[in-house]
């Protein structure tokens, strides 16, 4: 039986960080798996709830050759098999797990639940900016599942080429109606007027993890943004559960 994620890209992928022995947005990965199982019209065989999430993200662990204390990286493809044929004949769910290490030397800023947003936001400001520009290469449709971290991701490989042939630290990828989208694997967040803004489904981003999780103690609204409205804001941002919050700047 064949692995249909690599035969047609119908599966989806989650990247879970261990950070200082922490798994970071844990809830909110939940939240996006259960999503990807339902648009996929995946079936399980068991409950899928946080209890079975940390136990898979474990297993994936003492099955690796990471040390356990390292900061690490968890990537868990969901996927059904079956013989040739766009037609899924059996809908139930495999899961595999692969680790990886990273450098917390390239990560940005971390939330804190009980930090205000004016010391948030000065933490961000503090760091060093990463360059970025729109990418020409790609634009990114609305789909019934453009939120999911799709295994068919030639889209983001395309940005990524077109960014690293550029020498620029990301690409902000718009979407067919010429409005900012997404970085190539972060969200765009933005902050203007003191009011924080991340770009709403209806624009075709992923649905992201980290938004989701700062959202629950800091007000984030959503808007569409025009490339010229972007170049109003006080200052434009990048995140995801991996590397957290990271000023930008357009070059």
């Amino acid at each position: 039986m064949e692995n249909r994620s690599r035969l047609y890209g119908d599966g989806f992928f989650e990247t879970i960080r261990l950070r200082d022995g922490e798994w970071l947005c844990l809830e909110e990965h939940l939240i996006r798996i259960l999503a990807g199982i339902d648009a996929l019209s995946f079936t399980t065989t068991h409950v899928i709830d946080l209890k079975w999430l940390e136990s898979t993200l474990n297993k994936a662990l003492d099955s690796s050759d990471q040390p356990s204390e390292s900061d690490l990286v968890v990537r868990l493809d969901f996927f059904t098999t079956g013989q040739r044929g766009y037609v899924v004949q059996d809908h139930t769910m495999h899961v595999e797990g692969a680790v990886s290490s990273i450098d917390q030397a390239a990560d940005g800023v971390f939330p804190n639940k009980d930090e205000k947003l004016d010391d948030l936001l000065s933490r961000v400001a503090d760091t060093d900016a990463l360059k970025y520009a729109e990418a020409s290469s790609v634009a990114k449709v609305f789909s019934p599942t453009s939120h999911l971290k799709s295994t068919s991701a030639i889209t983001y490989v395309r940005a990524a080429n077109e960014c690293s042939e550029r020498s620029l630290d990301d690409l902000l990828i718009l979407n067919d109606k010429g409005r900012a989208c997404e970085f190539i694997s972060s969200n765009l967040l933005v902050l203007m007027n003191g009011e924080l803004f991340a770009v709403p489904g209806t624009d075709g981003p992923i649905e992201g993890t980290m938004i989701a999780y700062l959202r629950k103690f800091q007000e984030v609204k959503f808007r569409s943004f025009r490339l010229d409205q972007l170049a109003m804001a006080d200052m434009i941002m990048r995140c995801n559960s991996v590397r957290g919050i990271q000023r930008m700047v357009h070059v």
